[in-house]
């Protein structure tokens, strides 16, 4: 039964959660090139200009939805991976407006199970509006989505920490 298997996994204190599965700690070193300073996938990407958004080059596709594509991306400045969502609508609407003052709030959060935004924002071209591009700049995690996880068969425990997770999540950001 799902309520027992949630009570019988051990509580870890709320200070200390665990990393999820493929997430990569921020301060994990990784091999860039002395020449490029990239790593060898942002290096081999970089060599298209198109691949290029800022200080960001973007390496491949990882996903796309309602609200625009989001890109595994080499963050120059920062020199860390980040999963760089590009929104589809380019306007100045409300409801893009609210999303990224969102995305920034978002930014203020530090949980294990809450993935880092490290920037919002806009980036205007040189030809108006037809160039203009809103981004959200966050941790890369690598791993199975909510979804993924949903479409397979996974064991009331998996199911439970999971859930004991995404709680945990929800209450840390609701905290603030």
């Amino acid at each position: 039964d799902f309520e027992a298997t949630l009570m019988s996994i051990p509580s870890q204190p709320a200070a200390e959660p665990a990393l999820s599965p493929g997430r990569v700690a921020q301060d994990a070193p990784v091999a860039v090139d002395p020449r490029t300073g990239l790593p060898a996938d942002a290096a081999a990407a970089a060599e298209e200009p198109m691949n290029s958004f800022g200080n960001y080059v973007l390496i491949s596709l990882v996903g796309r939805g309602s609200l625009g594509k989001v890109w595994k991306a080499w963050d120059r400045t920062g020199k860390r991976y980040a999963a760089l969502k590009l929104l589809k609508d380019t306007s100045k609407s409300p409801e893009v407006l609210g999303l990224l003052t969102e995305a920034r709030r978002a930014a203020k959060l530090d949980h294990a199970n809450i993935g880092k935004v490290f920037e919002a924002g806009t980036r205007d071209g040189t030809q108006g509006k037809f160039d203009t591009q809103h981004y959200v700049a966050m941790e890369f995690v690598d791993g199975k989505t909510l979804e993924q996880y949903r479409d397979e068969r996974i064991t009331h425990k998996r199911a439970a920490e999971l859930t004991r997770d995404i709680a945990r999540a929800l209450d840390a950001a609701h905290a603030e």
